[in-house]
């Protein structure tokens, strides 16, 4: 579980744990099944905003956890929206300053897929 937390840590995109006895980690070369569309990388967010995750056809899983600073926020199912998922996130419940937003998917067969990204947060705009 400290390897995970490690990898959350360091926002690592594209990487597949399988769990076995042991924690094997598979990094993959193609393109992640898992993309953070909006928002995008060290952008700036104030207030209530849209969080869109997509992936390809084809790619199962059973649920979506989103993590702030390594923190669980919420827990999503798939969305009957084909390839992707959107929600909103309340930036007000978080202190400014950088953060890292993370992805955690469950695939149906158990693997992890991860997707993260860094984004600032700006609420207190003086």
């Amino acid at each position: 579980m400290a390897l995970l937390d490690l990898l959350l840590s360091f926002g690592l995109m594209g990487l597949t744990l399988s769990r076995r006895d042991t924690l094997a980690i598979e990094h993959k070369l193609d393109t992640p099944r898992l993309e953070v569309k909006q928002p995008f990388p060290d952008q700036k967010l104030f207030g209530q905003i849209p969080i869109t995750l997509a992936y390809p056809e084809g790619f199962g899983f059973t649920r979506v956890r989103f993590l702030v600073d390594g923190q669980l926020t919420s827990e999503l199912s798939p969305s009957p929206n084909p390839h992707q998922i959107t929600f909103d996130f309340n930036t007000q419940k978080y202190k400014d300053g950088e953060h890292m937003l993370t992805f955690e998917t469950t695939e149906t067969g158990g693997s992890i897929e991860i997707a993260a990204i860094a984004v600032e947060i700006i609420n207190d705009q003086k």
